[in-house]
């Protein structure tokens, strides 16, 4: 018997350990932050940091500042703990995940795998993009 339940007990834990996605994968941990930081900021060169920089006063917030960013009283970005209960908090989710008024319509429109990295940033807590004193005028 107790053979048995130590059997279940490893070959239920070894499926569990399959189908669990790991710390890294989440994107938690600093290594994983630092990926979600990495993947996101692309896709912000490539539709977002030519008005969102520091440069651009049109825009009115720069994306790679990141303490602004997050000291903003329209909450453009929120903690990783209100970002994972309702992502909507976010004002930045409101406009490119919702609503989509982000990019504007005149630009291209985000693709649905740009769209999932900007909420994987997002739900991430928005960490910081680039080192503070980092040239932030965007590409296109």
């Amino acid at each position: 018997m107790k053979i048995r339940l130590a059997t279940t007990w490893l070959i239920l834990s070894a499926m569990i350990s399959l189908v669990t996605p790991t710390l890294a994968q989440q994107g938690s941990g600093a290594s994983g932050l630092h990926a979600t930081s990495s993947a996101v900021l692309p896709v912000l060169r490539t539709h977002c940091l030519r008005c969102h920089n520091a440069s651009n006063r049109d825009a009115d917030f720069d994306l790679l500042n990141h303490v602004a960013l997050h000291a903003d009283r329209r909450r453009l970005v929120v903690s990783a703990d209100v970002a994972q209960r309702d992502l909507a908090e976010a004002k930045l989710w409101r406009m490119v995940g919702i609503d989509e008024e982000m990019p504007p319509y005149d630009e291209e429109p985000l693709n649905k795998r740009e769209v999932a990295l900007i909420r994987s940033w997002l739900l991430a807590g928005a960490p910081a993009l680039a080192p503070v004193g980092n040239n932030s005028k965007g590409s296109k």
